[in-house]
């Protein structure tokens, strides 16, 4: 994805020749290939200066855009329980549950970020 700046000369521009002038009063547009597309958006501005503005704030919308947010929910606790007994072998049953109970305490605080599975992991090997 490259989005760059241009000038649409009016026809009695004297720089109609020249598409990166920065010199004329014409109007400024951004314009490029995304995703194998080309785009074209006009500015909306006639200063090259706002033009560069507008298609810094077109990339960050188009980057965005295309990022993927995927959201994995906790496991239950009779599935972290079993995490937990995983990586913690030599504890009894009983433990891997309390430890799994005790996620899920935490988890339904309103904290600023709730434990996840590896954290609940470290503390029960520190507690064993």
């Amino acid at each position: 994805m490259l989005l760059s700046v241009f000038t649409r000369h009016s026809t009695s521009c004297r720089f109609s020749r020249d598409r990166a002038c920065r010199r004329c009063n014409c109007p400024k547009w951004v314009g490029g290939q995304v995703n194998g597309y080309y785009f074209r958006q006009s500015a909306k501005t006639r200063q090259w200066a706002e033009a560069e503005e507008v298609r810094v704030k077109l990339e960050e919308a188009l980057i965005r855009r295309r990022s993927l947010y995927v959201r994995v929910e906790h496991p239950t606790p009779e599935r972290e329980a079993e995490i937990i007994a995983s990586r913690t072998p030599k504890a009894d049953e009983s433990f891997h549950r309390e430890m799994a109970g005790i996620a899920l305490s935490f988890r339904n605080y309103s904290l600023e970020k709730p434990p996840s599975v590896s954290e609940m992991i470290d503390f029960a090997n520190a507690l064993q």
